[in-house]
């Protein structure tokens, strides 16, 4: 993805989908006993997106329906194999990108049963259009 060079091309640009948690199952995931048991994985988006146009008509198809980004993760995880985590927050980050037409995104994937000892696992990845 090409990056945003310049602090003027990220003026007037507002995040949206804070923390936004969609609990995704059926992940086919490296470790064998997470293939054979449904792991719960939390997915955290955060989309930035220039918000003046929504705000000004009040109109969703002047922003990202997030019903739509939740749903579309949902399909993707359930019509898609990856062994990592990192496959995964990849593909979301495109399909952010490319098909919500977003400017930026954060995306969070975390998995709470992955390591006994730890609270939860997981990876965070930034990309730019």
């Amino acid at each position: 993805y090409a990056g945003i060079d310049t602090q003027d091309e990220l003026e007037g640009l507002e995040i949206l989908a804070g923390q936004a948690a969609v609990a995704l199952r059926n992940l086919h995931l490296y470790q064998a006993w997470e293939r054979e048991q449904e792991q719960p994985i939390i997915l955290d988006i955060e989309i930035g997106c220039f918000t003046h146009s929504a705000a000004q008509s009040d109109q969703i198809k002047d922003s990202i329906d997030y019903f739509s980004v939740c749903e579309r993760m949902k399909k993707l995880a359930s019509n898609h194999s990856y062994q990592l985590v990192e496959s995964f927050a990849e593909e979301v980050s495109r399909i952010i990108i490319n098909d919500f037409l977003a400017k930026q995104v954060r995306v969070t994937l975390s998995k709470p049963k992955a390591v006994n000892d730890a609270k939860a696992v997981g990876i965070t990845i930034q990309r730019y259009q």
